[in-house]
């Protein structure tokens, strides 16, 4: 009876995972799928529904982002609020910069990282050779609208409505907006991930992969919020064994006629 006790009682002192701090009345998104965990540094970044604050200074509108300062050389950390619609994140995340942002979220008791980036402003240079100097872009000869020398990349994407999913490829390769690859309600999740592990799985492997292939683009319309969007990003970034599908995911807002 006595060791019992003394197994519950220690079961009762297990500590949780270390967390950032973040400020009273912030509610994070949630994901299920396996996301590396945040540890216990304070985000770069925090946005609410009433504004930014970054370093101490709390910006209420867009256009005082000009004036911050963001850290160079690593990955900017932002806690945004669930609430927050992806296309104000999208814009205040242009305005900010071409950095690799990492979002936070929460998987049960745990606070993860989801690796996002939005569509770069800057001007691309693409040298002699068609690729831009960082790789980053690439200039595709076409014959009759089809890329030359097997040159194109697979480009998944993932387009969000207020009900479904739909995944396809911007190469056609797999799947198109017509006719997607697959197409799921929002709550099917785990049908998504399957799907994205599959193709990566067949078209990669362990080969090297075309760097517009290390991301996967996420587009969501305008009024989904952060809490909406989160969970879709994360079912792409990781598969159901929480090994990485994509290192970031590409977020865009999807204009609707």
């Amino acid at each position: 009876m006595r060791f019992a006790i003394v197994v519950m009682l220690a079961c009762g002192c297990a500590q949780r995972p270390p967390a950032p701090p973040l400020p009273a009345g912030l509610e994070l998104p949630q994901v299920t799928a396996a996301l590396a965990p945040a540890g216990s540094a304070a985000p770069d970044v925090t946005i609410t529904p009433t504004g930014i604050d970054i370093g101490g200074r709390h910006a209420a509108k867009i256009t005082e982002l000009r004036d911050f300062a963001l850290p160079s050389g690593r990955p900017i950390v932002v806690a945004v609020d669930r609430r927050v619609t992806c296309r104000a994140l999208g814009q205040m995340l242009l305005v900010l910069g071409d950095h690799e942002y990492r979002l936070l979220a929460r998987r049960g008791a745990s606070i993860v990282l989801a690796p996002v980036r939005v569509p770069s402003m800057r001007p691309i240079a693409i040298g002699p050779s068609g690729v831009s100097a960082d790789g980053s872009a690439r200039l595709l000869k076409l014959d009759h609208g089809r890329p030359v020398g097997g040159s194109e990349p697979l480009s998944l994407v993932v387009m969000m409505t207020d009900r479904e999913l739909a995944l396809s490829s911007f190469s056609g390769l797999e799947g198109t907006a017509q006719q997607p690859k697959l197409r799921a309600s929002r709550q099917e999740l785990g049908a998504l991930t399957a799907a994205v592990a599959e193709i990566v799985k067949r078209r990669f492997g362990a080969s090297p992969r075309d760097h517009a292939d290390e991301l996967i683009r996420i587009m969501v319309p305008a009024n989904a919020t952060v809490g909406d969007a989160m969970p879709v990003i994360g079912a792409t970034l990781r598969g159901a064994d929480g090994s990485e599908l994509f290192g970031s995911a590409l977020l865009s807002i999807a204009i609707v006629p």
